[in-house]
């Protein structure tokens, strides 16, 4: 199945909202989602995007879930823009339901070894 997106669940305002995005990264964002249009959910599922069990996610993100009641699930779907941000979303069949933009990949915060 080939990737689809869903706004309806689209934060604006949360410490991971929309908002913050700027024109630069909105075009990075449209472009890679795009892109990603023309493969299959398991041709990009990887590295860069992938899932995360709820149980990892930080508590903003964990006590969102509650606030919008959708805690019912195991886990969400990080799709790698860049380096560092990420688009969040909740995945039903081949759609995901994008939720957060994550410019300094907060939502799942991971330690990174220096180099």
């Amino acid at each position: 199945m080939r990737p689809a997106w869903r706004v309806s669940l689209l934060e604006m305002y949360t410490p991971f909202g929309w908002m913050e995005l700027d024109e630069a990264n909105a075009n990075q964002v449209r472009e890679k989602l795009a892109n990603l249009e023309s493969m299959k959910w398991k041709e990009l599922i990887g590295y860069r995007n992938h899932f995360i069990k709820v149980t990892e996610l930080c508590k903003d993100a964990k006590d969102h879930l509650v606030a919008i009641q959708q805690d019912d699930i195991d886990s969400v779907m990080s799709i790698g823009i860049t380096q560092k941000s990420r688009v969040v979303g909740i995945m039903e069949h081949n759609i995901l339901k994008l939720l957060w933009w994550d410019p300094e990949h907060l939502v799942c915060p991971v330690d990174t070894p220096n180099t």
